[in-house]
């Protein structure tokens, strides 16, 4: 799995910088973790706050060690590995056979809706507190004596929620899998379980205090420049978002198109029958199977729950909650190899390949999408600091027609005034942008300007209008 996971994403070395990466590959984190667990940052996208101390440490080690964006990438892509594995291994712990925990980690490692979350270096937030929660997953359900294994179960949870809030409610899920992985006529092991639940709960309670504390006091950041577009969905009734973005999120889990409603995507169309089939399958069998189907749903709302009144979707989000259909997948892979009838058995390896080639050419098209936002940004960052040179001091730059994405990859939605700066060098010159290719230039009496515009056609930028 760790082969074919870093086999899927190796395109994905050559992404480049976009959008938040900028701040995240350079501004200078340091190594110092308990710096981090008392501090966060402002990101001025929604007006929000972060409080993500482990991720951050982890970008300040990949300066450390490789500090290019091929390091940062590459990092990711091993973090998605790892996931990977640990998938393949919790599936095989919850009761699959090795063909069909194959199966499951095969799944993970192809599922198109991870390419945000792997592609993009921001993204590592949800691909690492994903891989962190499998692990610890993984380990819950281990059944010898001794503390040790669960006492690293606890400590990977720990990890998980410091790294993205969206594993906020993993001690549910670890409950959820330490009841499924016990004998079906057993009780609970709560003595074994407290190993686990006891310090975690201790940990939740010190991380919510902790995020409470550094948030509620986190009032300016330097390195939050503005966002380089308002979002009218700020204003959106709760009930609304959190519809939008379920219908979005069963959309992107059954690997429906990008832009597409679900009829409208074969994938989503097949994926959605063999999930239906397996279920079906499943719930006729046997009733570990029919335990496995509803471990594997509950896993999927819990994982996606906490995002589920955010204003606006974004597919890293669906990341920890993939595990879900890859389980129910699976699931139904081991009824068909368990009842051996060589019709089903060829239907399903049938069904499993035109599954997988589907998922697998969305995911090389969304790589295509995220190497191609690379590339523009780096060209507009790039001509922008060939041609603003002359600009005198405390002039202003304004470019017009800067794409915030390219289809599902991200260009300049937010930090594209820090990622001009950086390219400039000129902490004197302030920046804007306008994403509409016609957008006019603006007037400013007091201050020399220089305006240009990008063309999307020819990847160039031009002087619309210079006053200096």
């Amino acid at each position: 799995m760790i082969a074919v996971a870093i086999m899927a994403y190796w395109p994905s070395l050559d992404a480049g910088l976009v959008s938040d990466d900028f701040q995240f590959t350079r501004r200078p984190w340091g190594l110092n973790f308990l710096t981090h667990l008392t501090s966060g940052w402002e990101h001025k996208l929604g007006r929000a706050t972060a409080y993500r101390p482990f991720t951050v440490f982890t970008y300040g080690l990949n300066q450390w060690l490789w500090s290019s964006p091929t390091g940062f990438h590459a990092v990711n892509i091993l973090i998605h590995a790892t996931a990977s594995a640990f998938a393949t291994l919790l599936a095989r712990r919850l009761g699959l056979g090795r063909s069909a925990a194959a199966v499951c980690g095969l799944l993970f490692a192809l599922h198109p809706v991870h390419s945000e979350a792997v592609s993009w270096i921001s993204g590592r937030t949800a691909a690492l507190a994903g891989a962190l929660s499998l692990g610890s997953m993984w380990l819950t359900t281990y059944r010898g004596r001794g503390p040790l294994p669960h006492a690293a179960a606890a400590t990977l949870a720990a990890l998980a929620i410091l790294s993205y809030e969206g594993s906020f409610l993993l001690p549910g899920m670890l409950l959820a899998v330490a009841w499924h992985a016990r004998p079906v006529d057993a009780p609970l092991p709560w003595r074994r379980l407290a190993v686990t639940a006891v310090p975690l709960m201790a940990f939740w309670l010190f991380y919510l205090s902790m995020r409470w504390f550094v948030i509620s006091g986190l009032e300016h950041d330097s390195w939050a420049l503005s966002s380089a577009v308002s979002r009218e969905g700020f204003a959106e009734p709760v009930a609304q978002r959190a519809w939008k973005n379920t219908m979005q999120f069963v959309t992107r889990i059954l690997a429906g198109g990008w832009n597409l409603q679900p009829w409208q995507s074969r994938t989503f169309l097949l994926s959605a029958a063999a999930a239906s089939t397996a279920v079906c399958l499943a719930a006729r069998h046997a009733l570990y199977s029919r335990r496995l189907v509803v471990l594997s749903s509950v896993l999927g709302v819990l994982a996606f729950a906490p995002y589920v009144t955010y204003t606006g979707y974004a597919d890293r989000f669906a990341y920890l909650a993939a595990i879900g259909i890859c389980l129910i997948l699976s699931a139904g892979m081991q009824v068909v190899v368990e009842r051996d009838r060589r019709i089903e058995q060829a239907g399903a390896v049938l069904v499993a390949t035109a599954l997988l080639g589907l998922w697998v050419r969305q995911l090389v098209m969304s790589e295509r999408d995220w190497r191609e936002a690379g590339e523009v940004a780096a060209q507009i960052t790039s001509q922008a600091a060939a041609i603003a040179p002359p600009l005198p001091p405390g002039a202003h730059l304004h470019v017009t027609g800067v794409p915030l994405n390219i289809r599902s990859a991200y260009v300049f939605i937010t930090y594209f005034d820090l990622a001009m700066s950086q390219a400039l060098a000129r902490p004197d010159v302030t920046i804007s942008m306008d994403p509409n290719p016609a957008g006019s230039c603006p007037v400013r009496n007091s201050a020399p300007s220089l305006c240009l515009r990008w063309n999307s056609d020819h990847r160039a930028l031009s002087i619309a209008r210079r006053s200096f």
